[in-house]
């Protein structure tokens, strides 16, 4: 049996420029609430397969719960109701700049959306959180996760991209130097907070031409280097999808000339992602500390704050930063 649970969400998220958005949140479950072992929150906008149909796709590639967080764009486009909930600029100038993003991040914005996790996270009793998105919810998934790394068990970046790029003008559109620049900044100054993390995925073709492989292997190879330097347990890997698949969501007469950026959201890779991408995260997830209830060695603070710290984990062979943390 599948329960549905709509929510409609009255609280403006502190952004200039923004308005209240109506809030869908999702519930994919058999039973009661308290019949599963694992959830996953996901947070994308309300459109094509979103909503219960892509609870239900993540409910079986998870074997769990599942509940969505959807914001409804209404008459928005896709990119005026995505982008700025990242950065701060002009959405018309992201329309033309998706791969190569530049601005500033707006941090208000990502704190409010990751308040708005916590609290699903704390109603539902999920001992794991993980963000993950394609392609500009790659971007996502990587900002998320370099703001608050404590709030998240895993962070996915599928077909995803960070701010600037290495790629040449020629290949990629981004204005150069600047393009360099900005990448340079966005691997020094945000990507080492990703080591606190313990698992993080880069899913990437390496013909993609829409988001560079290259600046994902980048930003992955930056998040290792900090956690060996630092001794911090993060699980990190880029996971090379053949080009055999790189168009797999197209129909057959257009995948010889498409981008190479169509791989996982209608298709799942073929149904090759339990291959790629699941089983990994299952078997990585299984062996990391679980999320507490609120209330154990906790002070009692606002429902709306993420009071929560770890279990001690008994698998000596595998010491995650998460073992250490306290959210207060």
């Amino acid at each position: 049996m599948r329960t549905t649970r709509v929510a409609i969400s009255e609280k403006s998220l502190p952004t200039t420029g923004w308005e209240v958005r109506r809030q869908k949140s999702y519930e994919t479950a058999g039973g009661s609430l308290n019949d599963t072992e694992e959830d996953a929150i996901r947070h994308s906008a309300n459109h094509t397969e979103e909503g219960e149909s892509g609870c239900d796709k993540m409910k079986a590639r998870t074997a769990g719960r599942v509940i969505g967080e959807a914001v409804e764009a209404e008459a928005q486009s896709r990119v005026d109701a995505v982008h700025p909930s990242l950065e701060t600029g002009d959405a018309m100038k992201f329309c033309s700049d998706l791969g190569h993003v530049h601005g500033d991040i707006c941090k208000p914005f990502l704190s409010a959306l990751t308040s708005k996790v916590n609290e699903a996270a704390d109603y539902f009793d999920a001992e794991r959180v993980l963000v993950m998105g394609y392609s500009m919810g790659g971007f996502g998934a990587l900002q998320l996760g370099c703001h608050e790394p404590e709030a998240y068990d895993a962070v996915v970046s599928i077909a995803g991209y960070g701010m600037g790029t290495c790629e040449s003008t020629e290949s990629s559109g981004a204005p150069q130097p600047k393009g360099r620049r900005v990448f340079d900044w966005y691997l020094e100054r945000e990507i080492p907070q990703l080591a606190d993390v313990p698992i993080v995925l880069a899913v990437h073709c390496p013909i993609d031409t829409v988001s560079s492989f290259r600046d994902v292997s980048a930003i992955v190879d930056v998040v290792s280097e900090t956690a060996r330097r630092s001794s911090k347990r993060c699980f990190a890997r880029t996971v090379e999808i053949p080009a055999e698949l790189a168009n797999s969501d197209y129909p057959k007469k257009r995948r010889a000339t498409a981008s190479g950026h169509g791989y996982f959201n209608v298709s799942l890779l073929k149904d090759r992602s339990e291959e790629f991408i699941w089983e990994e995260l299952r078997n990585q997830l299984s062996r990391s500390a679980k999320r507490q209830r609120k209330g154990w060695d906790t002070t009692e603070e606002s429902d709306s704050s993420a009071n929560w710290k770890r279990e001690q984990n008994h698998n000596e062979a595998y010491d995650p930063p998460s073992k250490r943390w306290r959210w207060r």
